[in-house]
């Protein structure tokens, strides 16, 4: 076990993990991207698209499903990413401040598009040309 500290530049106090990571491996950078894998499990299960509900035990569905999974995560982050940027969460989320997730944004206005009949609008260009966010990025609102 390794106890690492970590004071970061304008924090009020230290971090301190106890880790199974050597200090060499930075387990500091490992934890900021905690939140990030809890919010990912949350969107698979419970809070998205219920993967746990299926009751699945053979793994070939179950890779079949998670591929589809994580393409749709992929569609739906994007879709929240853009409503953000663009400021057209208002019918999503509250108008003062933002409460939901980027998945949450995307994920409701999919649903919100089913249920208004206008999912032919939805149109969504893949690229290659972009750069993963830093984590605990956060679009401006």
């Amino acid at each position: 076990m390794t106890l690492t500290i970590d004071w970061g530049q304008g924090e009020a106090e230290p971090l301190c993990l106890m880790s199974n990571l050597p200090a060499a491996q930075h387990p500091h950078r490992v934890y900021e991207r905690r939140f990030w894998i809890e919010t990912l499990c949350g969107s698979c299960k419970s809070r998205g698209f219920g993967l746990a509900r299926t009751h699945l035990s053979d793994p070939e569905p179950i890779d079949r499903l998670i591929l589809a999974i994580a393409i749709a995560t992929c569609m739906t982050l994007g879709l929240g990413t853009h409503l953000v940027l663009s400021k057209q969460t208002a019918r999503v989320d509250r108008a003062d401040r933002r409460d939901l997730s980027l998945f949450q944004i995307g994920w409701r206005w999919s649903h919100r598009l089913l249920a208004l009949d206008r999912l032919p609008e939805f149109n969504m260009v893949f690229s290659s040309r972009f750069t993963l966010p830093q984590p605990g990025f956060r679009p401006a609102t």
